[in-house]
């Protein structure tokens, strides 16, 4: 379900090209011709590019990472057909291009999309300071997730085996049975349920395992073990890694904890970044979230956010997740936006999580 947000509209030239990056989520539901015809009976077709969403992203080829599609979306004839209606999305981060044939201008109409989990710019009356728990694991790393599809259960389901017991097992009786009463086969599935503390099957009845003086011995540290210190293995240098690490701070105040590193690219200055994020102030009240729905998305190091964003982003890489605390000079300063309930010359903490950088 999408909710429909401000107007959205494009004056088609003919003769021109238009490139359109689509930063928030918007409809096309209307063209129609202008009010002024330089061609009473000509035709016009509006034709729009865009990047094949299934190219391999990862090829070595720049032409094949960048096949382009191009579609009709309506043809309009004067004094016949002037207008069409439309019903086309296009989602966030989208490279488009316009055009129109013919020498009539067309004019396109639509409005931008909300996600219904996502206030407009200013409107916070629905976050609340009960969610001073929020954690950054538990942001959504999805550009949609449905609301209806999360599940707070932590148990699996379980299952109800229909498979019937083997009579093998079935013959073996619950509790300990009488040990000569039973015959050697099943003394030896009897002992693979029991075991010890270590995992070893335990002796039933006259059977006596060999593997308890060669366990003792593997046990005991060899002269050369004890002399040699252990190192920490490969695994644990690269769990250490993906738990990201301390906090720094920058000259200008900013402190950085990466609280998780990623493994994709990392972020540059002119690039798109699509972000999830939840604002704190500093006695942990959130003021500002996106954790679900359409991504935020913006360009690094060109000032379309807080100084603290385009310092603190800045080689952080994609599938990462950030801790900002960033002091009230790099955020909002004297004059927070109106009605964000973000006090003058604020500090603010940010949680931060990148899902891609473009």
């Amino acid at each position: 379900m999408s909710i429909s947000g401000e107007p959205w509209n494009l004056e088609l030239e003919p003769g021109k090209k238009y490139s359109y990056l689509v930063e928030r989520e918007f409809r096309v539901t209307n063209a129609a011709l202008g009010e002024e015809l330089a061609d009473e009976k000509g035709r016009s077709v509006v034709k729009v590019a865009y990047i094949d969403p299934n190219t391999d992203d990862d090829s070595d080829d720049d032409d094949a990472a960048q096949t382009q599609i191009e579609t009709v979306l309506c043809s309009l004839r004067a004094g016949l057909v002037e207008q069409c209606k439309l019903d086309v999305t296009f989602p966030p981060a989208t490279e488009l291009e316009w055009q129109v044939t013919g020498k009539n201008k067309v004019y396109l109409l639509g409005n931008f999309i909300l996600s219904p989990d996502m206030p407009p710019y200013g409107d916070m009356s629905d976050i609340s300071s009960d969610e001073e728990g929020y954690r950054l694991e538990d942001v959504s790393s999805d550009v949609e997730v449905p609301a209806d599809a999360m599940d707070d259960s932590d148990e699996e389901p379980k299952l109800k085996s229909k498979k019937r017991p083997r009579e093998s097992d079935a013959s073996l009786p619950d509790e300990t049975p009488d040990l000569s009463k039973l015959t050697k086969n099943q003394r030896k599935k009897l002992a693979k349920k029991l075991k010890g503390e270590d995992g070893e099957a335990v002796p039933v009845g006259g059977d006596t395992p060999a593997k308890d003086e060669k366990k003792a011995k593997k046990d005991t540290p060899s002269k050369k073990e004890k002399e040699t210190p252990s190192k920490p293995s490969a695994a644990a240098d690269g769990e250490k890694k993906k738990k990201g690490g301390d906090e720094r701070t920058l000259p200008s105040g900013l402190k950085i904890r990466d609280a998780k590193l990623g493994t994709g690219p990392a972020a540059k200055k002119g690039q798109r970044l699509q972000m999830r994020y939840i604002g704190k102030l500093p006695n942990g009240k959130i003021f500002d979230k996106n954790t679900s729905g359409s991504p935020f998305v913006f360009k690094l190091g060109k000032g379309e956010v807080i100084k603290g964003w385009d310092e603190g982003l800045a080689g952080m890489q994609v599938g990462g997740e950030r801790v900002l605390t960033i002091p009230g000079n790099l955020a909002y300063g004297p004059r927070p936006p109106k009605g964000s309930g973000i006090p003058p010359n604020a500090t603010l903490l940010f949680e931060v999580k990148l899902l891609a950088a473009s």
